[in-house]
């Protein structure tokens, strides 16, 4: 019996759904912050490419990328960190890096909705290889668990 009156138990099930409440959160700013980046990619397409487009959107992939490990989606780590070192390597962005980042949201989309967390099992693999062969000619990737 805990000092509250509660047993172990009860206790442990009030953590579990506090950390499934934020895991939710966690995905539901990532699907907001991921319609900000659409938003800046149209936006940067609309202007001409220019510096301050780069950064912006380094600064909204570095944050996905930074959090998603926090919630057990290695795999957002993972596939946002590459497009994040991909961004901030360019002083303009292209209409191609613009398309890459556009794939990037969509693959975070997805990674999101169908709950891929971990490591993302076969579908997360394949979604890493394709992502290091995309990114691979202007990106050095870090070594496996190192951040990026």
């Amino acid at each position: 019996m805990n000092d509250d009156g509660s047993s172990m138990s009860e206790s442990l099930a009030r953590i579990r759904n506090s950390v499934a409440d934020i895991s939710e959160q966690f995905k539901a700013d990532t699907i907001v912050r991921l319609d900000e980046i659409d938003g800046m990619i149209e936006i940067a397409r609309s202007e001409g490419a220019q510096a301050s487009h780069a950064v912006a959107l380094f600064r909204e992939l570095h944050v996905i990328q930074g959090q998603g490990s926090s919630f057990d989606y290695n795999l957002i780590t993972s596939v946002g960190g590459m497009a994040a070192h991909y961004v901030r390597n360019r002083e303009i962005l292209s209409d191609e890096d613009l398309k890459l980042v556009s794939k990037t949201v969509q693959a975070l989309r997805l990674i999101l909705q169908q709950d891929l967390t971990g490591d993302g099992g076969a579908t997360g693999e394949a979604l890493r290889l394709r992502f290091r062969k995309m990114f691979s000619n202007d990106v050095q990737m870090p070594a496996p668990g190192k951040r990026v």
